[in-house]
């Protein structure tokens, strides 16, 4: 059985930023997410992300659950807990944010 690929709201296990953006392409939309990610902490660190132009994820990873495809299952799994979604999951990035000490 193939999963999709897409996500929906309700996939979303962590806090998410929601952007809107005139005329986004990957790497617009990546340094914007990757802005507000860093303006929550110097240290944050994007681990999987979606692209819905190009119906294109990573990590490229095939296991996913009923619940939701690979990316997003190895995402949750590797600690991510911010998720920025640009457009309307559009694109779809999460991002692991270090606890404040």
């Amino acid at each position: 059985m193939k999963c999709s690929s897409k996500p929906n709201r309700s996939m979303f296990w962590t806090p998410v930023v929601d952007v809107k953006i005139e005329n986004p392409d990957f790497p617009t939309a990546f340094k914007v997410a990757n802005d507000v990610a860093k303006s929550k902490h110097e240290e944050a660190m994007m681990i999987a992300w979606y692209d819905g132009l190009r119906d294109t994820f990573s990590p490229n990873v095939e296991c996913c659950s009923e619940e939701m495809p690979g990316w997003l299952v190895y995402a949750k799994s590797r600690g991510g807990n911010f998720i920025a979604s640009i457009n309307d999951e559009t694109f779809v990035f999460v991002f692991l944010i270090p606890e404040s000490s």
